[in-house]
């Protein structure tokens, strides 16, 4: 009980700066550090892909960092932030923050800026879904079947659609 009043009574955080992107050219951009990004990213490292991971949510950046992975503290619907990290020269983009204004956001202005751009995007449920598919997004169907494979010789292409009660 204490330790809950202590929570309630401390003072707010600082508003902690956005992380710089130090100059790199790597084929992926990931928006979006979550379990689903992390999973894109385990993914990319086992065939060598390198990446450049975007997070809005200082404590994940964090957390993640933790496991070794060098993720980038920032806003990815920020235009300023995916050109520092250099999406327009990347082969694909993925989209894997859980906010569908936000990921909308991300999708609409790569797809402005960056037309040769591949956006993979998660989609949460089946308005996203038809929204990313608007903005012609890379996305699976719900109901289709798929695995995390790639041969190498192709870009991965990624994308998870959840619904129901129980998003796992």
């Amino acid at each position: 009980v204490v330790a809950l009043g202590e929570r309630l009574l401390a003072q707010p955080e600082a508003e902690r700066p956005y992380d710089s992107i130090e100059p790199q050219e790597n084929q992926v951009v990931i928006a979006g550090f979550g379990r689903v990004g992390q999973i894109v990213a385990r993914v990319l490292t086992m065939h060598r892909i390198p990446f450049t991971g975007l997070e809005v949510n200082p404590h994940q950046v964090d957390f993640v960092r933790r496991y070794g992975h060098e993720i980038y503290y920032g806003d990815a619907t920020r235009l300023d932030l995916l050109q520092a990290a250099h999406v327009a020269r990347a082969r694909a983009l993925v989209v894997s923050v859980g906010n569908v204004e936000a990921s909308l956001q991300i999708v609409e202005r790569v797809r402005d800026t960056c037309p040769n751009v591949t956006i993979l995007a998660r989609a949460t449920n089946r308005d996203h879904e038809i929204m990313l598919h608007e903005d012609q997004s890379t996305y699976i169907p719900i109901g289709t079947r798929h695995r995390l494979a790639n041969p190498g010789k192709i870009p991965l292409e990624i994308i998870e659609v959840q619904s129901g009660s129980y998003l796992g």
